[in-house]
């Protein structure tokens, strides 16, 4: 498998989300075909396809349970390593203010946590998986622009030799991104680097413009 970062970026509706459940086999194209190591993915087991991909959206799921629990599920994880996983996704000063810490009851689909924790939570269990293939369906959305930044960054380090597929409307924590696809009405209307895209792209600036700063952009 080739390993890249990929990021998605346009406005919403402009046809990001459709993507990811074609690429998910939610949604059939309707022309062409998807391929996953050259094999076509209408003849792949979604089962055993799906065993190999880690899907976060914006609205990850959280139950009813402990802090540790909804991070580790089943794994087996010293609380060094899940304080380090806790801490790469900025949430150590969460745990340390909280009287149980790691134990801490977080409340029926997480009602304890802010929309910006519940998406750090998931993303965190990124440190207790090992999928090839990991998609960020907005799952930053309710963060930050600097917290998103430092998460994002976490991530790719990470999740170096791997595949990372980011979709999300928002510009922050793009530049280190290997190659950026920018959509609008459906359609691919640019794709390359992020300096390369700021030089050529004119709807590619302009978004970068009206969103939040990018380190002096």
């Amino acid at each position: 498998m080739l390993f890249f970062d990929l990021v998605l970026v346009g406005g919403s509706g402009s046809g990001k989300s459709t993507l990811v459940k074609i690429l998910l086999g939610l949604l059939k194209p309707t022309s062409g075909d998807v391929l996953i190591d050259q094999n076509k993915l209408s003849e792949i087991c979604l089962d055993s396809y799906y065993k190999n991909i880690a899907y976060i959206s914006q609205d990850s799921p959280v139950f009813d349970g402990t802090l540790k629990e909804n991070l580790i599920f089943d794994c087996v994880a010293d609380d060094n390593d899940i304080m380090n996983a806790l801490n790469q996704v900025r949430l150590t000063p969460l745990i340390n203010r909280l009287e149980n810490g790691l134990e801490t009851q977080i409340g029926e689909r997480g009602t304890m946590l802010s929309g910006g924790e519940r998406q750090r939570l998931a993303i965190a269990r990124l440190w207790f998986e090992n999928p090839a293939i990991t998609i960020l369906d907005e799952a930053t959305a309710a963060m930050d622009g600097q917290t998103e930044r430092l998460v994002m960054e976490a991530v790719i380090n990470h999740l170096q030799d791997k595949t990372i597929l980011a979709i999300t409307h928002r510009i922050h924590s793009i530049k280190d991104f290997d190659r950026i696809i920018i959509f609008k009405d459906g359609c691919i209307v640019g794709e390359g680097s992020f300096d390369h895209l700021m030089k050529t792209n004119h709807y590619f600036k302009d978004l970068c413009q009206t969103a939040p700063s990018i380190n002096g952009y």
